[in-house]
């Protein structure tokens, strides 16, 4: 099934003012990993809002990677409550870095009070791209990833990095887990990555392998937490993307590859056809690393939202067609493009996410939340294309 969405259209003909955003069109693909079971649950989420906080200039970009047992029930819900938590925050619009900190403060806060037991061992990663006029504010918490592509005079290219992994064993994580009293473990190559654990020696494997998250509250007490790092980038002519990804792209392809990759396939000004191109190459390119490495026997769930950045233009004189939904199969998978006629209308908001009906169905966590759902319970391969 394609992934839930809601596009709503205004049914008056007043348009904005504020010159449009200067992002243009955006896709987002999604696809489960693998397990030797065969495929596994997806607990990757992800929302997109257009326009945002009451500006038609303002878009909000989401990524969220859950782990653990609900991991997938824990990204759900946090991918519904952010943006209107973030929306209603009194500094959204004067602070809105201020205001991306206490509101993932303010998500994990609710987790402890709607999934204290889930969230006790269970967790999600944020990453988060406000893009607010010609200013991105970058909220990360865990270790998904933005990053903003730029094309030079020269025609070479530039990623430049707008979050930064929060790995257990960088030094400024690592000293705060070790002043409250946590243990990180080596990098190794039968355990994989650094991890978290409460004290002492750790098992042979297990842990956690970041050092901040939503939820994960059992290791809040020795130093994992919740609030985000915040970068702040002003747009250049010469930016030309923005990806935000889980870490099932970033572990085997890197920063720059990835924008090279996109570039390649936006040769223009990037729009739905290019962009949902460059999606799919990237999914196709991490795809085969993970089963190159291990011999197609497992994949880690793989998340890609790529944002082509692009000046304001003129807004159209009138509305532009309904919304429509094209299905179609991709190599066993479903996929869904909807394309408008523009972003830069009042009250074109799109929420768009996806988790896994894990026994709670999607409409109940979105009842919990009193908000749209997150998406379909179907956690098939998914992608959302919109085009202006």
């Amino acid at each position: 099934q394609a992934g839930a969405m809601s596009i709503k259209l205004p049914a008056s003909t007043k348009f904005a003012t504020d010159g449009g955003p200067k992002f243009g069109s955006f896709c987002c693909v999604s696809r489960p990993g693998l397990s030797e079971g065969g495929v596994k649950v997806n607990q990757d989420s992800y929302t997109i809002v257009s326009p945002f906080a009451g500006r038609n200039d303002w878009g909000l970009f989401v990524v969220m990677d859950g782990h653990g047992v609900s991991g997938e029930t824990l990204s759900a819900y946090c991918v519904s409550r952010l943006p209107v938590i973030l929306e209603m925050h009194p500094k959204v619009v004067a602070d809105p870095g201020t205001a991306l900190r206490e509101s993932f403060v303010a998500v994990d806060e609710e987790l402890r009070e709607m999934f204290p037991r889930e969230a006790y061992k269970a967790g999600t990663t944020c990453v988060c791209a406000l893009v607010a006029g010609g200013t991105i504010f970058v909220a990360n918490s865990g270790d998904s990833r933005c990053v903003v592509g730029s094309m030079l005079a020269n025609n070479t290219t530039a990623a430049t990095e707008l979050s930064r992994d929060h790995k257990p064993d960088d030094p400024a994580e690592l000293a705060r887990i070790h002043e409250r009293g946590g243990w990180v473990s080596q990098r190794s190559e039968k355990c994989g990555p650094s991890r978290v654990f409460t004290n002492g020696v750790p098992p042979l494997c297990g842990g956690l392998a970041m050092a901040r998250s939503l939820g994960d509250h059992m290791l809040g007490e020795v130093g994992v937490i919740a609030e985000p790092e915040v970068r702040v980038h002003e747009m250049g002519t010469s930016d030309k993307c923005l990806v935000l990804a889980s870490d099932g792209l970033w572990d085997y392809v890197p920063s720059r590859e990835v924008v090279e990759m996109v570039n390649a396939k936006c040769p223009t000004q990037g729009g739905p056809e290019e962009v949902e191109a460059a999606a799919i190459a990237l999914m196709g390119k991490s795809s085969d690393e993970w089963a190159e490495r291990f011999e197609g026997c497992y994949r880690d769930d793989i998340t890609i939202l790529i944002v082509a950045l692009q000046p304001a233009a003129a807004l159209p004189a009138a509305l532009p067609p309904a919304p429509r939904v094209v299905e179609n199969g991709d190599k066993g998978a479903k996929r869904a493009r909807v394309e408008v006629g523009a972003l830069a209308l009042p009250g074109v908001c799109v929420r768009v996410g996806i988790s896994e009906n894990t026994g709670m169905s999607e409409r109940s966590t979105a009842d919990r939340a009193n908000v749209p759902g997150p998406g379909s319970p179907d956690r098939r391969s998914q992608l959302l294309c919109i085009g202006v």
